[in-house]
C-alpha cells in the first residue's frame, strides 16, 4: 500500500508543479509523500488490527557511526516485530553495546542538534561553492544541488564530447591530480561524476583549483 501511495503522490505532485510552470522541490516532495503515508497507516489501523507498518531510523550516516550498532525499528505488530528481532539476531552482530548506546543517546541531545545544524552549514556552503565554480567556468556541465545528502552528481557529458574524451577519462585525470571523484555508471548515469562534499572548505577550494589546473583542460 506503501508503494501505491507513493506512486499517486509522484504522479500528482509532478503534475501539479507542471500545470502551475513550478520548480520541483523534493523536500516538499517528501513532506507530501510522509503525510500520505501516515495517513494510509492510520486509516489502515483502524481498519485492520494486525497493523503491520513498521519505521526504521539510523543516526550512522548523519554522525558518521557507520562503525557501531545504531540503527533501531519502531514496530506496532507483535508478530512482525519477533520476525524481525529473529532474523536480526541471526548475525550475533545487532546487539547493542556500550559505545553505540552512548553514541546514539549523544546524537540525539541537544550537543548532537547544534552539531547537525553546523554541519549541514558547512556542506550547503560546500556544494553551493562546488556548483557555482564548475557552472560559472564550464557552463555545460550540469549538477543539481542535492536535499539530503552531501554527494553531488556532476553531469560532464557535454564537456568531454566536446573536447573527444570520455567522462572516465577525465575522472582518472583528477584521481591522477590528487582529486578522488567516483563514477556515476553505478549509480545510472555514466555522465555524471560524483563528489563527496563532507570535508572542510579549505580542501573543497583546492580540489576545484587542481580541476580548472590539471583536469579540464584541452
Amino acid at each position: 500500500m506503501g508503494s501505491i501511495c507513493k506512486r499517486s503522490i509522484l504522479w500528482y505532485f509532478f503534475a501539479y508543479r507542471k500545470k502551475r510552470n513550478e520548480p520541483c522541490n523534493y523536500g516538499r516532495l517528501w513532506l507530501w509523500i510522509e503525510t500520505a503515508c501516515r495517513y494510509c497507516r492510520e486509516s489502515y489501523r483502524k481498519r485492520n488490527k494486525k497493523f503491520c507498518f513498521h519505521r526504521g531510523r539510523c543516526t550512522t550516516k548523519t554522525f558518521s557511526l557507520a562503525g557501531l550498532i545504531g540503527s533501531y525499528h519502531i514496530i506496532y505488530n507483535d508478530r512482525l516485530r519477533c520476525r524481525v528481532q529473529r532474523q536480526g539476531n541471526l548475525s550475533g552482530y545487532n546487539d547493542c553495546n556500550v559505545l553505540s548506546m552512548h553514541a546514539l543517546t549523544g546524537a540525539y541531545s541537544d550537543e548532537g542538534m547544534a552539531w547537525v545544524d553546523q554541519l549541514c552549514a558547512v556542506l550547503d556552503r560546500n556544494l553551493r561553492y562546488i556548483r557555482d565554480f564548475l557552472q560559472s567556468r564550464y557552463p555545460v556541465v550540469t549538477m543539481m544541488l542535492p536535499q539530503g545528502t552531501y554527494m553531488l552528481f556532476v553531469n560532464c557529458g557535454a564537456w568531454c564530447r566536446s573536447h573527444g574524451i570520455t567522462p572516465d577519462d577525465l575522472r582518472r585525470r583528477g584521481v591522477e591530480h590528487g582529486v578522488i571523484w567516483q563514477s556515476g555508471a553505478g549509480f545510472g548515469d555514466g555522465d555524471c561524476i560524483r563528489i563527496n562534499a563532507a570535508l572542510p572548505h579549505s580542501l573543497v577550494r583546492e580540489a576545484m583549483d587542481r580541476l580548472e589546473k590539471y583536469v579540464f583542460v584541452g
